[in-house]
């Protein structure tokens, strides 16, 4: 069972059974029946449940304090001494009952509102959980604040290394071009030196036809190293371009996840706001 009001007049609760709101005059109740002088009988509900309610003597422990069953626990003990009080006693236990020198230790103050009692204590809880909402706002606000200053204060420093670091890759790149290209050109060199002996060779009177030859082919082999060592030089310089190109890329692309983020956290703020504002509305 749980009760809404217990007063002189009536006592109206919800039926254990089915839910139902419900109503006995005080007057109609009695303390005690043929077996317990503790029981208190209510009318039964339409839905065929029996009702009653049992005064207790024994203290709640602590770790039901403020709970439901505490609540009902001091509610009926309260309801108890009422009909004591107004004499309303089982026939089988009144003379007990006049004899009786102690009361229940969990016992409320008669009458009882208990449902204005709970709508009280749900309006503190809501303005408790209503505190707590901005105080995390606040918190989050805070951390928005903190991550945006720190986001703007990395954002240059994050863009500098990238630029360094991409200044880096194109002086290293371009100095290995400036290198091979030297290389190339020496080789070159030597290619056309040896090209220009080996067709001397060739139309000297009694000259050995074979090792010029052979002198010739080497001669092209030193071109085409040549031409080698210049390709590479080249390609290593567009990929330190292209390096450079994605290093700016990706630091777009964080700046863009800044702004997101940032976003996020605005759109977070706002609907903590609105849960703060529908707390204090339903206050």
């Amino acid at each position: 069972m749980r009760f809404n009001s217990i007063t002189a007049d009536a006592v109206v609760y919800h039926c254990a059974g089915c839910g139902a709101a419900l109503s006995a005059p005080t007057a109609a109740l009695l303390l005690g029946d043929g077996h317990s002088p503790d029981v208190i009988r209510f009318p039964p509900c339409a839905c065929g449940a029996c009702l009653f309610a049992l005064r207790t003597w024994d203290a709640a422990p602590k770790e039901i304090a403020g709970s439901p069953a505490d609540e009902l626990r001091r509610a009926v003990n309260a309801l108890a001494q009422h009909l004591l009080a107004a004499g309303r006693s089982h026939p089988d236990h009144a003379k007990a009952h006049a004899n009786e020198a102690a009361t229940p230790p969990d016992l409320d103050v008669f009458p009882l509102d208990l449902a204005a009692r709970r709508a009280e204590h749900a309006a503190v809880e809501r303005k408790r959980t209503a505190a707590a909402l901005r105080n995390l706002a606040e918190q989050a606000d805070e951390k928005a604040k903190a991550a945006r200053a720190a986001a703007d204060a990395l954002a240059p420093v994050e863009k500098r290394r990238a630029f360094d670091e991409s200044r880096a890759a194109h002086d290293a790149a371009q100095q290995q071009h400036l290198a091979r290209r030297a290389e190339a050109e020496r080789l070159a060199r030597e290619a056309s030196e040896a090209a220009v002996v080996a067709k001397l060779a060739r139309l000297t009177p009694g000259a050995d036809v074979a090792a010029a030859d052979a002198l010739a082919v080497q001669a092209s082999q030193a071109a085409q190293l040549a031409a080698a060592q210049s390709a590479m030089a080249f390609h290593a310089t567009t990929e330190a371009h292209a390096a450079a190109r994605t290093a700016a890329q990706a630091l777009d692309e964080a700046a863009k996840a800044v702004k997101v983020a940032a976003g996020q956290i605005a759109a977070a703020l706002l609907a903590e706001q609105s849960a703060v504002d529908a707390e204090k509305a339903a206050g």
